[in-house]
């Protein structure tokens, strides 16, 4: 059968898929609006975070009995780091070039974006105006339970870290200039899921509620919306 059919009006698109969950969280992001003719002043479009709230995402309040004491630093310090480097990873599509044509080595921006995190918040000086936007807006989603703040205060910090003047930084294949990348060119926002524990980037349109589909002969997932009459 084939993998999509058309209406006759080519109004609608009928195709099998695979629902992969739903948005939760959808960090913030500033994007700016350009006139089409060039002519005119630009204008901030301000996309306010949208807290997650599914308990996949936040801390669930339990009982004292129910507390166990196996969790040690350590384990806490492991996990925010894995979790910081699944972000890092996200905000640049899991690709180390901006052609998106290899894919991210292991640990590749973790430094760097744990670097960028924790100037923003203690030397706000020494980055980009645009990593501070990004990081006001997005410091309190909650990711698996941790806000990304105490994520970035968590993590250890990565041992002999390259020195590395982040206003000056041009080069193509770094954090910065794969972060510019994707949240100011392409306006992709990072969000979390519901039921899967999953990360990734939507456009900067996405809304909670929203469903993430892997559809038949599609390589990347789609972010779908129900339509009031019930047509997805």
């Amino acid at each position: 059968p084939p993998l999509a059919t058309f209406s006759d009006d080519l109004r609608f698109l009928t195709c099998e898929g695979v629902l992969v969950d739903y948005i939760d969280g959808i960090g913030g992001l500033k994007v700016v609006r350009r006139h089409p003719d060039g002519t005119g002043e630009d204008w901030d479009e301000i996309h306010e975070l949208v807290q997650s709230t599914s308990p996949a995402n936040i801390k669930i309040n339990i009982k004292p009995e129910l507390v166990t004491t196996n969790t040690t630093p350590d384990q806490n310090t492991q996990e925010a780091s894995a979790i910081i480097e699944n972000i890092s990873r996200c905000l640049v599509l899991d690709r180390k070039d901006r052609y998106l044509s290899h894919p991210t080595p292991p640990n590749h921006f973790l430094a760097d974006f744990l670097a960028f995190c924790l100037s923003a918040m203690h030397h706000p000086t020494s980055v980009p105006p645009r990593f501070i936007s990004w990081f006001s807006l997005n410091r309190s989603l909650f990711i698996l339970g941790h806000s990304l703040e105490s994520l970035c205060e968590a993590a250890p910090v990565p041992s002999n870290p390259q020195r590395i003047n982040y206003l000056q930084q041009s080069d193509e294949e770094s954090f910065q200039s794969r972060h510019k990348d994707i949240t100011e060119w392409m306006a992709r926002r990072l969000m979390t899921t519901t039921k899967r524990r999953l990360l990734g980037m939507a456009p900067c349109q996405a809304e909670k509620g929203d469903q993430i589909w892997v559809l038949r002969g599609c390589s990347i997932p789609m972010i779908l919306r129900k339509r009031e009459h019930g047509i997805v």
